[in-house]
């Protein structure tokens, strides 16, 4: 992890099946240090809003910034189009 420099980073705080916020945090402040990083996977199948604020209170090396995401078939659609070509070149 210390060659990895990551300006962004989205990183799953419901706990379920993922870390949890806590666990979470942990990576961020003591392994990978980016500039800014995002919650992900909470509050719609399982985890809620308040595993997302936790962990954004327990970060402490960068800014976090939590959104509210939806997903629309639009989204979805240039979403999958993105995912395609991403394993299509890799």
């Amino acid at each position: 992890m210390k060659e990895v420099n990551p300006t962004i980073v989205l990183i799953p705080v419901s706990g379920t099946y993922v870390m949890t916020a806590e666990e979470a945090s942990k990576a961020i402040n003591e392994l990978i240090k980016p500039k800014i990083v995002i919650p992900m996977h909470y509050g719609t199948i399982v985890g809620n809003k308040e595993d997302a604020i936790r962990f954004s209170q327990l970060v402490t090396v960068c800014k976090t910034k939590i959104f509210r995401v939806r997903i629309t078939k639009i989204i979805f659609q240039k979403l999958k189009l993105i995912y395609d070509l991403f394993f299509y070149y890799h």
